[in-house]
């Protein structure tokens, strides 16, 4: 009796070690991944909903023509806060910085 009991949890540590443990550790790396994506994307979307919020509101509001023929000095640029880089993954962002650096 002792000897079954023995060779039963031989095999049942055997198999928590060839079959169960790797798919375990492999379900928590797949998790933190998530966890990092899903931070990543939130800012993204934080950025571009920013983004399009600022573009909302400067078509909304309505100015006067002769107010920016007399204010040159200031200057009337798009502001973006979204920043397409930030959703790549290390190794993606490495293939795009070296797509479009110049030679």
């Amino acid at each position: 009796a002792m000897v079954i009991h023995q060779v039963k949890m031989c095999t049942a540590r055997d198999c928590w070690r060839n079959y169960l443990q790797p798919l375990q550790e492999q379900a928590e790396s797949f998790k933190r991944k998530f966890e990092q994506t899903k931070v990543q994307f939130t800012a993204a979307r934080t950025e571009w909903l920013k983004e399009v919020t600022t573009l909302r509101d400067a078509l909304r509001k309505r100015q006067n023509p002769e107010d920016e023929c007399l204010d040159e000095n200031e200057q009337t640029d798009i502001k973006m806060f979204m920043d397409p880089v930030c959703m790549l993954s290390a190794e993606e962002s490495e293939f795009a910085l070296k797509v479009v650096s110049e030679k």
